[in-house]
């Protein structure tokens, strides 16, 4: 049976088992800072779905969310630059429009190669959540400076991206330390 979610200005039908690639958009959100994001916080990309989806910011709609991260032969955005080549465990569909967890603040939409186009519409999140972990290059690509050994807490540098960004910023805006934090996790329906 399907159930009727409501947030802010938009309501939509989800049933517990369907994914946000069947309806109009999908939820980008942040988790709450990461105690300590490279070791008991998570481990590797796969602790980070887990630390995204149990994290007391998910909204109530999102019925699965994956981390915005990506790692050596894990998760892949791109391996040539901006061209959405070779990817792995992508976290974004083809032609999807995605909004902020306000449910209205459109981000942007997809091309066919499941990336987004920059400038965006709207920063990933709102002024003020500004260090997102994120391990990518401003073109897509990996590595962005490093993702502490697939983000388990090993190596030197984990690549951060600005979330009020709207350029290539929002995809790299530089590298902290792995033994650095806190900082949030971008998350994304599925």
């Amino acid at each position: 049976m399907p159930v009727l979610f409501y947030g802010s200005s938009t309501a939509f039908n989800q049933t517990s088992s369907s994914s946000c690639q069947n309806r109009s958009f999908c939820t980008v959100y942040l988790t709450a800072d990461t105690p300590n994001p490279f070791g008991p916080a998570f481990t590797g990309i796969a602790g980070a779905d887990a630390f995204c989806q149990a994290s007391p910011n998910r909204p109530s709609h999102v019925v699965q969310a994956k981390a915005f991260l990506v790692g050596t032969g894990v998760r892949i955005a791109s391996v040539s630059a901006n061209a959405g080549d070779g990817q792995i465990d992508w976290v974004l569909f083809p032609g999807k429009e995605y909004r902020k967890a306000d449910g209205v603040t459109v981000i942007g939409t997809t091309l066919a190669n499941r990336l987004l186009s920059l400038p965006l519409n709207s920063g990933f999140s709102f002024i003020g959540d500004t260090l997102q972990l994120t391990g990518m290059n401003p073109d897509w690509t990996f590595p962005a400076g490093g993702d502490c050994a697939g983000w388990t807490g090993g190596g030197t540098n984990a690549g951060v991206s600005f979330g009020d960004s709207v350029d290539a910023g929002a995809l790299n805006g530089g590298t902290l330390l792995c033994s650095s934090g806190p900082v949030k996790l971008r998350c994304v329906e599925q």
